[in-house]
């Protein structure tokens, strides 16, 4: 699972996009699962991208091979100021409305990315958490289509927690919902060093879903 954050002025937000979407050619890669993302709830100046694949090896095969053509035909390098990525690996899909992650990425208008570091005395309790709590209690909830929980690839106590959701009324009534009662079961401002999270107003034309 790859991560990325792009920092874009306002000038150049219709560059960037339509650079977005000429990652539509990633369909046909092999190994390659779906990618999606958009404009930041939050700050929109900030651009957050998810991309899924098979497995490391088919990642890294892209990555020397093919990735790099993509970049220099799109001509996105220029539209934004600064860019992170990061990587992590998949540790269980959540359940929710859709019958897999692909399914989930080709329905959802919302995305809830939650990034967190763990203090090391608290991972097991933490990951119990995810399993037990927070994994049930959101599929249950209307409008979740599905998630993945991952860890970093190379930071082993950073997780990223993401859901897809069929609208923002939808997140909005899980917030206002079930979402306390499983915040107070799961504690996890005990487990966790640092909590940051993000909402994603999805861009349908950034989506890329395997053939």
């Amino acid at each position: 699972m790859k991560f990325i954050t792009c920092v874009v002025p306002p000038e150049n937000r219709s560059l960037f996009a339509t650079g977005q979407e000429a990652w539509a050619a990633l369909a046909e890669v092999d190994g390659f699962i779906a990618q999606t993302g958009g404009w930041s709830c939050n700050d929109d100046s900030l651009a957050i991208i998810l991309a899924f694949w098979e497995g490391a090896a088919a990642y890294e095969h892209f990555l020397r091979n093919i990735h790099g053509a993509i970049f220099e035909s799109n001509r996105q390098e220029g539209s934004y100021t600064e860019i992170t990525v990061s990587l992590f690996e998949k540790v269980f899909e959540m359940p929710g409305a859709c019958s897999s992650l692909r399914h989930s990425i080709n329905s959802e208008n919302f995305i809830r990315i939650v990034d967190c570091r763990v203090e090391l005395d608290r991972n097991d309790h933490f990951l119990d958490a995810q399993k037990i709590v927070w994994g049930p209690g959101m599929g249950r909830a209307v409008g979740m289509l599905g998630g993945c929980f991952a860890r970093g690839r190379d930071d082993r106590l950073r997780y990223l927690v993401t859901t897809f959701w069929e609208s923002e009324d939808a997140h909005t009534l899980y917030r206002q919902g079930v979402f306390s009662s499983l915040h107070e079961r799961a504690r996890p401002d005990e487990d966790c060093s640092s909590i940051d999270r993000a909402l994603v107003r999805v861009e349908p034309s950034w989506r890329v879903v395997s053939v």
